[in-house]
């Protein structure tokens, strides 16, 4: 399996996360499909392979509102020593109510800049120079970082939280 670039990308299942995972896969690289609902994800990774062929992609159940499942979904990788050419941090929420992760962090924050600097670090061993291949990491932000600021006094926006506050402050995070 490993005789051929490997991508990791999250939010595979729609928008530019899917798109990103057809184009590598149809040039010939295994595209991990993180996503968090399952259905959807394996739809997804189906078509992949429907379109490229049989193990050109696999679905990864990936919530980024969850350390513990995120951490669950870098497992196999890690174990299965492959090696990952690039990594594709795509996924993004907006939540117009303050919610908060699994793990209590505000949603926003959480899954779009706390849940990828997380998989990110628990995915750099995987990602090493391999000849003159030069890992990629990718973070895929928004033009909202431009207006976000980082709200050091209350960075859970307990206080005053709206959905575009927290949107831009968690992209200018990334």
């Amino acid at each position: 399996m490993q005789d051929r670039p490997h991508v990791f990308v999250t939010g595979a299942n729609s928008g530019l996360g899917f798109a990103a995972s057809m184009a590598l896969a149809q040039r010939g690289w295994y595209v991990h499909m993180a996503c968090r609902n399952e259905e959807k994800g394996r739809t997804a990774a189906a078509l992949v392979n429907e379109r490229f062929g049989s193990g050109s992609a696999a679905f990864v159940r990936c919530d980024l509102a969850s350390f513990s499942s995120i951490r669950q979904a870098v497992k196999p990788l890690s174990q299965g020593n492959v090696k990952l050419t690039a990594l594709v941090n795509n996924a993004g929420i907006i939540s117009y109510r303050r919610e908060t992760t699994a793990d209590g962090l505000e949603l926003q924050l959480g899954v779009n800049h706390l849940g990828h600097f997380l998989l990110t670090h628990l995915l750099l061993p995987q990602m090493e120079w391999e000849g003159t291949v030069r890992p990629r990491i990718l973070t895929v932000t928004s033009g909202a970082h431009k207006i976000g600021r980082i709200h050091w006094q209350d960075l859970q926006l307990e206080q005053r939280y709206s959905a575009f506050r927290s949107y831009s402050q968690s992209k200018l995070a990334n």
